[in-house]
């Protein structure tokens, strides 16, 4: 894998925290919630700690399609919002599997939380969690 975080999550959250805060109406949390999955995705592909489960492409997905349709911003758009925040997912699993970090621990857990909350009320995603 090629980036190694040393530094707790917590704190490279805290320094993205000012983009996040940002995001355009409707990428959040379906866009957060795609790259959630794609960085799990990416994460597992990278590294031998964590094994792939065959239907997180389908979630990724169902959760891109969601923000597409809520952000009302073109494919480009979200596809740039997501894969800037995939990276700092794939950090967060890095950081919480190889590195035993208890804030990204909880992070993942409380976006996974979201996620799945999220997801129960929107048409591309419903029951699929």
């Amino acid at each position: 894998m090629g980036k190694r975080w040393g530094i707790g999550f917590g704190l490279v959250l805290a320094l993205a925290a000012p983009a996040l805060a940002q995001d355009p109406p409707g990428l959040y949390p379906a866009g957060l919630c795609a790259a959630f999955w794609q960085g799990r995705i990416a994460y597992a592909e990278s590294s031998a700690l964590l094994g792939s489960d065959p239907t997180d492409r389908s979630r990724a997905a169902r959760f891109r399609d969601a923000a597409l349709r809520l952000s009302g911003a073109g494919e480009d758009a979200v596809d740039a919002y997501i894969a800037e925040r995939r990276e700092m997912m794939v950090g967060m699993f890095d950081a919480m599997i190889a590195h035993d970090d208890a804030e990204s621990r909880a992070l993942h857990d409380r976006l996974a939380q979201t996620c799945a909350s999220f997801g129960e009320t929107q048409p591309e995603t419903r029951g699929f969690n």
